[in-house]
């Protein structure tokens, strides 16, 4: 087993956590192009903005009893990578609202967060636990940033299915990488 495994299993966690963030934060951004391609008002943008984040808080009651008694890869392969991943790609191909709105429930299903966290204790001991969790919470900010001004800028170069198909991908191929490692 390699010494780098554990920092590329952390790499993936943060890249992930990324991803998460962007997803909480993107409809800000590419909401009036969402809302003229689905021909649907601020009502429905509302629901979809929050369908993300109910789903993602209902998603913690099942994913920590998951992730306490097997242990953080099913719901990173699975919440993350599966539903996740395939939500992101259902809402790039969303045609009307409840479609668009399955796909955000979906998304927000990733429990990236706690998930992140038990991985995290089991990779690293003692003080360094605490310097890794930091990090990790800084990328989220990355998310962030990700989610403003150069997704502005791609929506507008490529349109906003393809970034989520993009996102959609990575996400998929990211769950495989935790299943595998």
């Amino acid at each position: 087993i390699s010494p780098f495994r554990p920092i590329i299993i952390f790499c993936l966690l943060c890249a992930a956590y990324i991803m998460v963030s962007f997803q909480r934060l993107c409809m800000g951004i590419i909401a009036p192009d969402i809302a003229a391609s689905l021909a649907i008002g601020s009502v429905a943008l509302g629901w979809l903005g929050s369908g993300f984040h109910y789903s993602y808080a209902l998603f913690q009651i099942p994913g920590g009893y998951i992730i306490d008694r097997y242990g953080p890869r099913i719901p990173l392969v699975f919440f993350f990578g599966l539903a996740g991943g395939l939500g992101r790609l259902l809402f790039a191909s969303a045609s009307d609202f409840s479609m668009s709105l399955t796909a955000r429930l979906l998304t927000g299903a990733g429990i990236v967060t706690a998930s992140s966290f038990k991985t995290i204790s089991m990779l690293f001991s003692g003080g360094h636990y605490m310097r890794f969790v930091s990090i990790f919470m800084a990328t989220g900010g990355l998310g962030m940033l990700l989610s403003a001004t150069p997704l502005a800028l791609l929506n507008a170069a490529c349109g906003w299915q393809n970034i989520l198909y993009t996102v959609g991908l990575l996400g998929l191929a990211l769950g495989a990488a935790f299943h595998f490692l």
